[in-house]
């Protein structure tokens, strides 16, 4: 394809490579009782930087009568390997292999070290695996986007006459335009205030949060497989986890962000100086302290409130304090016990559409309610009713 736009794009750096590098005596040893050092430097190319190393090593050692012991031990990068505790009366010669993965990201070069005593000689043969630097790939695409980019709008421009939008301009390397929509801040920042709220709960218990229960087990000698280690203490963690998901309405959490100087004072200038167009993600980032409120779901109100006491979580059945103090009282208990006494009974009667709103209006010997004013005299009675006038011959 880029040809097709008229450009010609370098192929990229191989993916690995591999820098071997045989050693040996430098000086040459002597045969004595004195431990010596000997160190060495594997060069790696530019760009690259050390990921495995593998190799051999041999060595001529004798230890007999009252001399200490002989030993050959490396250390490559931080590998380290050998054998030590060796006597023999005779000359003897001594074999070993090498295999490893970098925990240190060398570049540049692999220093390697080897100590000795009692020996005549060594040799050793290692060859160290590099990997392409991810930045190095990185630039790489960059550059090829660019010029695919510059072609296209070079063509573009051809067709309309010189006249661009400029919409297309190239990507440079570190520039970041996009925007995270407000709505995923939101759920970055309760996530993150959920994870302190739970680690608040869980701490003065000595509860841990985030245990490894998982194991990687080796499949055909190709790659690991990430298997659970289904035992007691993840039954255990299961229940924690269980417990705290579900005993709060997360979903309902309200929180309010304190300003920066709320922080430790070494980080003021930091968080002062962050920065993002979203005011509320803006405060979050710039926070020293927030306030959170969670409410607890209704039928978790008891296993809550004996989790805070007690530090143990319950998922169900009847709440039993553990204890053998005659005079404990647990919250639960006393939650649970009703205050005062009842001293008499009562009736009451109940607001209804059945109430009489007028005596005479029904054959029941009940008063009815005081909704009119009653105006009585020798002949007739008078109910004023709102703006109007009801007669009712006296009998």
């Amino acid at each position: 394809p880029a040809n097709e736009y008229g450009v010609t794009i370098n192929t990229p750096l191989e993916a690995q490579k591999t820098v071997s590098q045989a050693f040996s005596p430098t000086p040459p040893l002597t045969h004595n009782n004195k431990a010596w050092t000997q160190t060495f430097n594997i060069p790696l190319p530019p760009d690259y930087e050390a990921d495995t190393v593998s190799g051999n090593y041999s060595f001529e050692y004798k230890a007999w009568g009252f001399a200490p012991d002989a030993y050959f031990t490396y250390d490559v990068g931080g590998i380290t390997g050998g054998q030590t505790g060796l006597r023999s009366s005779s000359k003897k010669t001594k074999n070993g292999n090498i295999n490893g993965t970098f925990g240190t990201k060398h570049t540049n070069q692999v220093p390697v070290i080897f100590n000795g005593r009692q020996l005549y000689t060594y040799s050793a043969n290692f060859v160290v695996t590099c990997k392409l630097k991810a930045s190095k790939f990185s630039e790489w695409q960059t550059n090829a986007y660019n010029q695919l980019v510059a072609a296209y709008n070079a063509l573009v421009d051809q067709q309309s006459g010189g006249q661009t939008t400029g919409d297309d301009q190239p990507f440079e390397s570190g520039e970041n335009d996009r925007r995270t929509p407000p709505a995923l801040n939101r759920i970055t920042e309760q996530r993150e205030l959920k994870r302190a709220m739970i680690e608040m709960l869980t701490k003065p218990f000595c509860r841990e949060q985030g245990k490894k229960l998982y194991k990687d087990e080796n499949a055909c000698d190709k790659y690991d497989i990430p298997c659970i280690v289904q035992n007691e203490a993840f039954d255990q963690y299961a229940s924690q986890v269980k417990f705290f998901e579900q005993a709060f309405e997360w979903n309902l959490m309200s929180y309010l962000f304190y300003p920066y100087y709320w922080a430790d004072k070494c980080d003021w200038a930091e968080l002062f100086q962050s920065e993002d167009d979203d005011p509320i993600f803006q405060a979050f980032k710039q926070s020293g302290m927030a306030r959170v409120v969670v409410p607890v779901r209704p039928e978790f109100n008891e296993a809550v409130t004996y989790y805070l006491e007690t530090g143990d979580i319950w998922l169900g059945g009847d709440l039993v304090v553990q204890t053998d103090d005659d005079l404990y009282l647990s919250i639960i208990e006393e939650m649970q016990t009703l205050e005062g006494t009842v001293e008499e009974e009562w009736d009451v009667r109940v607001p209804t559409t059945l109430s009489i709103v007028q005596n005479k209006n029904a054959r029941l010997d009940e008063e009815g309610l005081p909704c009119c004013a009653r105006v009585e005299d020798s002949e007739y009675t008078t109910n004023i009713i709102g703006d109007g006038v009801m007669l009712e011959i006296k009998e």
